[in-house]
């Protein structure tokens, strides 16, 4: 097996160039947006330590001197373009979802592809199971499982919806 030689310091400069030629800074945010090549939800790629990478793990390995390793690199500024390495942080998978949901981005409610469910039907459940109608008769109603009615009763499910909307 071969041994891994570490990068020398003029192939992590000229990287680090690379982004650096490749940003446009915002002057209201501070973002520095990568201008070149995008993956399909706007994330920038970039070839390093050949292979293609996020432009913002790349930017957050260079500039702060450590890599990511196993963790996210997270956005503060929640912008996905974004490559400024004090816009950027480090995160565990819970960490980066719980980020997420505290930014409105989680996919919840009728947004998840197979969803049966839309905010009516979830307000009408809830008022179902206040009224004493079973679980088991408002899941034959809805076409849903009883387990998904005890989820909505109990807080599990569609969570983020309050009953006012």
């Amino acid at each position: 097996m071969a041994h891994k030689q570490p990068l020398n310091a003029i192939y992590l400069e000229k990287a680090k160039q690379r982004i650096l030629k490749n940003i446009v800074v915002s002057s209201l945010t501070g973002c520095w947006n990568w201008t070149r090549a995008h993956n399909g939800v706007k994330y920038g790629v970039m070839y390093f330590k050949r292979r293609q990478q996020y432009v913002h793990r790349v930017s957050y390995e260079l500039f702060n001197g450590k890599s990511a390793g196993r963790f996210h690199v997270c956005h503060k500024c929640d912008n996905p373009s974004c490559c400024n390495p004090d816009h950027l942080f480090l995160g565990t998978d819970k960490d980066n979802m719980e980020d997420c949901r505290r930014k409105g981005r989680g996919i919840h409610g009728s947004r998840c592809t197979n969803s049966k469910l839309n905010a009516s039907d979830v307000i009408e459940i809830r008022r179902l199971l206040k009224i004493g109608i079973s679980q088991q008769k408002i899941a034959k109603q809805f076409k849903i499982a009883q387990t998904t009615v005890s989820g909505i009763k109990i807080g599990r499910y569609w969570k983020h919806l309050n009953d006012k909307q």
